[in-house]
């Protein structure tokens, strides 16, 4: 095969360039593999941490009676319609 010359590089056949891509190839799918990992792991842990934090009823009594005033009052109002 003859060589290629490439930006002032010589490159000798086909085979050893193509095991040196593969290589790289790989170790890059490996470090994206390692990157997603994390970055999912981070976002998990920031969700369970906001699941954790979520207070729905403070105060249950007097979220059920706004709950029942509001009821009240959207039946008077749109019942007259």
């Amino acid at each position: 095969m003859p060589n290629i010359q490439r930006l002032g590089n010589k490159m000798s056949g086909g085979a050893s360039r193509k095991d040196a891509t593969t290589t790289l190839n790989g170790s890059n799918i490996q470090n994206n593999t390692r990157t997603k990992n994390t970055a999912e792991q981070q976002r998990k842990d920031k969700e369970k941490q906001d699941r954790e934090s979520l207070l729905l009823w403070k105060r249950p009594v007097i979220t059920i009676e706004y709950f029942f005033r509001e009821v009240v009052i959207l039946l008077t109002t749109y019942g007259k319609k």
